[in-house]
């Protein structure tokens, strides 16, 4: 709902500056909202995902996510071409946020009437049965707080890349002189076209070669593929329709990887927590200062293009992880990777609860 009040708020000829204020506050509320949502959403859904098709399950979920950020521009490219020179930036931006409330209505609803995946409904029992008290962040921070730190890093290409994509690149192509601002807001619209269709694409591949591959494969893509899509986008009519479907690309096979990780190297038990706990942080203080760190490298530099070497960075950084710890992480997850939800013994060995201390693991995770 925070979405759809920023559409409420008076202008700052209205209400000085409160105006401002309030929209750092509800911009706060929103983010927190939707970092605290979509683990957990990401979770739901590899939960309930079929054997063998958890990529494929989480590939849905991340396509619709994208295809949401596409609606929007599609419908920001429709409504800048629609109202007169200027009206955009005086009142018609406030459609697009409003549109927001209706349908918070239609997620409250959905989300009343869901239900825990197998696994964690047979973990649950469990707990009941040995009557374990556990607190997933203690345990979560307390047996794999090393895992959560890399990979909190792991995750590093993911929030800056998605961040940079979502958030700087429409102003990025509004700076390519040959775009209008309407061309430009199609390039954008491109790119998110793009996401959508490799996520779609990749999300079978990354069932049958496994994760660990499926993300050297994504970063490879991202670190051959980032410093062209952003030369390329910065450059000609053409060229900022080719570059953002090339940095669209790059986006939709990180996707899938990075996504499906959150969930796939955790315990069902701790699996929100941990998980959710490093998205988060990754996002925040990773992705929430790569666009001000873009803007920086570029103004210092006097290259638009020195940003893209900061992505390559993370792009390596996350390969070297996934070489390093990747193999270790899976070969434990292969335990509780969801396919056993439907066994609750199977989730009795994963949960490791000892029923005399309440404990949640007995080995110490690396």
């Amino acid at each position: 709902m925070a979405t759809g009040l920023i559409g409420l708020i008076p202008g700052y000829g209205t209400i000085g500056w409160f105006a401002p204020a309030l929209l750092l506050l509800l911009r706060l509320l929103q983010s927190m909202g939707t970092g605290g949502e979509y683990s957990t959403a990401i979770s739901f859904v590899y939960e309930h995902g079929e054997r063998g098709r958890k990529a494929v399950a989480v590939g849905r979920l991340t396509s619709l996510t994208f295809g949401g950020f596409l609606i929007g521009a599609l419908f920001s490219t429709i409504v800048s071409a629609a109202l007169p020179s200027g009206a955009y930036e005086t009142f018609g931006w406030r459609i697009l946020f409003l549109i927001a409330i209706p349908m918070g209505l239609v997620g409250w609803y959905l989300r009343r009437r869901t239900e825990e995946g197998p696994e964690f409904q047979a973990l649950q029992q469990v707990r009941r049965a040995t009557r374990a008290r556990v607190m997933p962040l203690f345990e979560a921070v307390r047996r794999y707080w090393r895992r959560i730190i890399v990979f909190t890093f792991f995750m590093g290409s993911w929030s800056v890349f998605a961040t940079l994509l979502t958030n700087y690149l429409p102003t990025f192509l509004h700076g390519n002189p040959s775009l209008s601002n309407t061309e430009a807001n199609a390039a954008n619209l491109l790119a998110s076209v793009m996401v959508v269709v490799f996520v779609l694409l990749f999300s079978p591949v990354a069932d049958r070669i496994g994760l660990r591959r499926a993300m050297i494969v994504a970063s490879v893509v991202l670190v051959v593929g980032i410093v062209p899509g952003y030369a390329i986008a910065g450059s000609g009519l053409a060229g900022g329709f080719l570059g953002a479907a090339i940095l669209g690309t790059c986006k939709g096979v990180l996707a899938v990887p990075a996504l499906l990780a959150i969930s796939q190297i955790f315990p069902a038990g701790i699996r929100v927590t941990a998980g959710g706990l490093s998205y988060n942080i990754s996002a925040s203080v990773l992705g929430g200062t790569a666009p001000v760190i873009a803007v920086w490298l570029n103004g210092v530099s006097h290259n638009s293009l020195l940003f893209s070497a900061y992505l390559v960075f993370y792009g390596i950084l996350t390969l070297v992880i996934t070489l390093v710890c990747a193999k270790r992480w899976i070969a434990e997850s292969a335990e509780h990777s969801g396919d056993a939800a439907t066994n609750p013994s199977a989730v009795l060995s994963v949960a490791r609860i000892d029923p005399a201390t309440g404990e949640l693991g007995t080995t110490e995770p690396a």
